[in-house]
């Protein structure tokens, strides 16, 4: 799964590039970020619902190139995890919230 967003400014155009994929651990997820010749890496973890993970990509709220990165739980609700966003020359990863399963 990838989210991309173009950001256009005066001299140039650059992708914002969002990638999430599977790793061999069912519930870790790799995520690969790359934006403006800089690349990144970061993992997010899923809790076991006790069914099959299925992961998603938002669109940021405010800031701009940003995404959120989650999974839906048993009721196919999104849940924010991670927010990935460009900011002082810098990609950056805030995480938003944790979660267990008990």
């Amino acid at each position: 799964m990838i989210y991309e967003e173009t950001v256009k400014s005066f001299e140039t155009t650059d992708e914002f590039k969002v990638g999430l994929y599977e790793t061999k651990q069912t519930f870790r997820y790799l995520i690969k970020i790359s934006y403006k010749q800089l690349e990144v890496e970061d993992t997010l973890k899923v809790p076991d619902f006790g069914i099959p993970p299925s992961v998603e990509i938002v669109k940021g709220d405010s800031i701009r190139p940003s995404c959120i990165v989650g999974f839906l739980d048993k009721e196919k609700k999104f849940r924010e995890s991670k927010l990935i966003y460009f900011k002082d020359n810098k990609l950056r990863v805030k995480i938003l919230k944790y979660y267990a399963v008990y």
